[in-house]
């Protein structure tokens, strides 16, 4: 047995706190303030990019947009525009070289060419090559002042440390007087429309709205186009438009023919003027779109649009867009909470759920649940019933068709049509793969499982892993198929291959709520534990060994470890264990720590045992580091930190073996010295617990925030069983006061009750007890702690022994004395 007479230095008991909030400053806190972006637990396996992407910006996300470059589409209005250029010039050239004058060369570079000679003008580009040679000099005319208008409205010509632009109103107006001399000069349209887009955008930048806007009737509006520029134009002249209706229609336009201008289009549009804005369309597709931008920025239910949408343009091209944003909200709202236990990453309903209470909370979920499962029924309706000849892509509405089936536990309907998929016209790889990952869900039967099925699950996720780069961020798509896997067979009750396809997720989490289970897929039913924090000081987790400690009990793991265990598996279970088989280590200390929780030290040291002394020692471990201190020491106000100059290391197995040999001769009626070993016993209890030296015996993690001046009982950070030892220091409380009873002199049994005093201590303020007054956030102010009590054992103390109370109390360095006096003779 290891040397437990420490010294011990200090100066009153009032420095008690002092001392303690110094321990916690020296020690190594596990547990960080990140918390997972909502993206990162949103449950999304139907793949958005299905759909048109020229709509990928405005995918369903709870980012403000799914996609912000939009290079796609820039590129879309950018070949458009170098397209009008090569036809109007006829130049037989590379788009490169068109590309290169317009959008690359500076205007100072271009003045500077322009100067050259001909031969050495912009190094010989084939564009420029071509206008002079073709005498074109209006056009590099055009050319010089786009470019000079380019020094005037860009934002670098700004004076960061000004909020008025460098640019003073006098060389705008000559650059407007000097282009509407340009115009009449020209007798091109094509210049003239570039010409009045120049004019129009200058006024814009100038801050003068009405002569913008005089420009836009005079030079663009007469002349409607197709060209690009002419919605260039009409952006500018929504901006400067006061009616806020017919700004709405103007940027509907814009965003329907400019794809450059989409994003910008779509923020600028506003919801609450859409019902004016259909006045000004002139079609049904120009009404179709206005409704579309408002349904872009429904986070909401859109099927009644969706539905007036189709009835009055029936072949827009962003339908499907929309039914997949449906898809992917109902995924949210209903397999985020089902499969993450988070709630849904998108709180439309703007509801605050963080001062419900746990059953409050529960009923809220369960009828929102119920409300949007009626709802994707509704969905999946409207997708069977749309006529097939209206439709442009079968696969893709057969696929969203299976799915929706699939999240309606519809499996047999939803089989079907997958299988219709895979032979619909239209059918591209992305789609079926789409259609392969549905299948592993629609198709498992976790309850009975057979040979047939295993064997068609591995081919299906070995197809998955072949054809990767034809999923949707293949990590993140087969990690949710995993936690969907795992949901299935943890509620059919097969807790090993549930943990086998937990291991397989790669990067997402899990929230640790114990607000409701669920059966069958299908219903909740509110549980009345609390939720806890389990992990990694935070209410999520990412691992399976998290997964596994919020789940399982020390006989699931054991029977997981069995089968780890066993060398004749099926091919699938050899696929689903191959990262599980390196971690035995891992899941075998995890038993012990169950087994210690429950203060089950035989078992829990027959586990520790199993456990390598390569992984204790390990420097991927923290063991090595925090279970050097000696963990049957301590005293009254601090314990050994893993610095200590203790010198022997313990590891899980050792300590545990050492406390049931102490504890053994605690209770042997024959032992001369009972009250020292309960004494070490509780010391050992003492530092296993929060407070402690070794308090990873039975926690992965440690944190100062779990100290708070609220009761832990209330808001746990776990909701492990043996939260009153680990906070309370109740086993030790226990062991002290028997090593009281046992005491030979009155001296050492007010040692005892002193250190008894100490875990009570703890105890109050892990039951909220200990303070006399609380601060009440929604009053403002302290008030009177209902629950406040004060230290019986530190009471009794003083009234049982006052001749060593003063001491005890107020003399650190009394400990030694009294602890050797306890002691003797020697611990061997």
């Amino acid at each position: 047995m290891v040397s437990i007479v420490k010294n011990f230095r200090g100066s009153a008991f009032k420095v008690f706190l002092l001392l303690l909030l110094s321990f916690f400053a020296e020690s190594i806190a596990f547990a960080c303030g990140w918390y997972p972006e909502a993206e990162t637990y949103r449950f999304v396996l139907f793949n958005p990019q299905l759909a048109n992407r020229r709509y990928e910006p405005f995918y369903f996300t709870s980012y403000f947009l799914y996609d912000y470059e939009n290079l796609e589409n820039r590129e879309i209005s950018n070949r458009r525009n170098i397209d009008e250029w090569i036809k109007y010039t006829q130049f037989k050239g590379s788009h490169q070289a068109v590309d290169y004058i317009l959008n690359y060369v500076t205007p100072e570079d271009f003045t500077e060419n322009m100067a050259l000679p001909q031969e050495k003008m912009f190094a010989g580009n084939p564009f420029i090559e071509h206008l002079i040679r073709t005498k074109n000099q209006e056009t590099l005319q055009y050319l010089q002042f786009a470019k000079n208008c380019e020094v005037v409205n860009s934002i670098y010509n700004e004076d960061p440390w000004s909020r008025q632009k460098t640019n003073d109103t006098k060389e705008y107006q000559e650059l407007i007087s000097s282009g509407e001399k340009f115009y009449s000069q020209t007798k091109q349209p094509f210049l003239q429309f570039r010409y009045g887009f120049q004019l129009v955008r200058l006024a814009r930048y100038m801050g003068d709205y009405t002569l913008g806007k005089q420009l836009y009737k005079k030079y663009i509006e007469p002349y409607p186009s197709q060209s690009i520029v002419y919605y260039w134009a009409m952006w500018h002249y929504a901006e400067m438009h006061e009616d806020k209706a017919y700004q709405n229609y103007l940027v509907s336009q814009v965003f329907d023919n400019a794809h450059d201008k989409k994003i910008v289009a779509w923020q600028f549009f506003n919801r609450s003027h859409t019902q004016e804005s259909l006045k000004y369309a002139k079609t049904n597709h120009e009404k179709a779109t206005i409704l579309v931008m408002n349904e872009l920025h429904n986070p909401g239910r859109s099927l009644s649009a969706i539905k007036r949408i189709y009835t009055i343009d029936p072949t827009s091209d962003v339908m499907e867009t929309l039914l997949i944003r449906e898809i992917n909200k109902l995924e949210d709202w209903i397999l985020t909470p089902r499969y993450t236990e988070f709630d849904p990453a998108v709180n439309y309903r703007n509801q605050n759920l963080y001062d419900y209470t746990p059953k409050e909370r529960n009923e809220y979920t369960l009828k929102n649940y119920k409300k949007d499962m009626i709802y994707l029924a509704e969905v999946l309706s409207f997708i069977e019933h749309t006529p097939t000849k209206k439709i442009h892509n079968p696969a893709l509405w057969n696929v969203m068709a299976g799915y929706l089936a699939y999240m309606n536990n519809q499996f047999d309907k939803s089989s079907n049509y997958l299988h219709q998929t895979l032979r619909a016209k239209g059918l591209t790889k992305r789609i079926e793969a789409q259609a392969h990952l549905i299948r592993i869900m629609a198709e498992l039967n976790p309850k009975q499982p057979t040979q047939q099925t295993d064997a068609t699950l591995l081919a299906e996720l070995e197809w998955l892993e072949k054809n990767k780069t034809e999923l949707y961020h293949y990590k993140g798509s087969f990690s949710r198929l995993m936690m969907a896997l795992t949901n299935r067979y943890w509620d059919a009750g097969d807790i090993v291959r549930a943990s086998l396809c937990h291991s397989k997720i790669f990067d997402f989490v899990r929230f640790e709520s114990n607000f409701f289970s669920e059966k069958d897929s299908i219903s909740y039913e509110y549980d009345t534990r609390a939720p806890g924090m389990n992990t990694e000081g935070m209410n999520f987790y990412s691992s399976y060994l998290f997964f596994l400690d919020q789940k399982a009990t020390p006989p699931d793991i054991e029977k997981l470890l069995s089968f780890l265990d066993k060398n004749l598996k099926s091919k699938l279970e050899s696929y689903l264990a191959k990262d599980l088989l390196k971690e035995k280590d891992r899941i075998t200390d995890l038993l012990g720590i169950k087994y210690l929780r429950e203060d089950k030290l035989y078992q829990a040291r027959d586990a520790f045992k199993k456990v390598s002394k390569e992984f204790w020692l390990s420097d991927n471990e923290s063991y090595k580091a925090y279970l050097k201190a000696n963990p049957f020491y301590t005293n009254f106000y601090q314990v050994d930190s893993s610095s200590s100059t203790h010198t022997s290391s313990f590891t899980k197995f050792s300590l545990t073996d050492s406390l049931i040999h102490i504890i053994e001769r605690a209770e042997n009626l024959k032992e001369p010295n009972r009250a020292k070993w309960y004494f070490l016993a509780a010391n050992c209890y003492l530092n296993m617990s929060y407070w402690g030296n070794s308090w990873i015996m039975t926690r992965h993690w440690w944190s100062r925030n779990e100290v708070s001046d609220y009761s832990y009982a209330e808001h746990p950070y776990s909701t492990y069983p043996d939260n009153a030892n680990y906070y309370g220091c109740e086993r030790a409380m226990n062991f002290y006061l028997k090593a009281q009873g046992f005491a030979k002199d009155k001296s050492q049994k007010a040692l005892c009750l002193r250190m008894a005093g100490r875990c009570k201590f703890y105890s109050l303020l892990y039951t909220n007890q200990f303070y006399e007054t609380i601060y009440d956030y929604k009053k403002g102010r302290e008030v009177k702690n209902p629950y406040y009590t004060t230290n019986r054992y530190y009471e009794q103390l003083q009234r049982q022994y006052p001749e060593f109370y003063d001491e005890l109390m107020f003399q650190c360095t009394s400990f030694d004395t009294y602890y050797t006096s306890l002691l003797l003779p020697e611990t061997p």
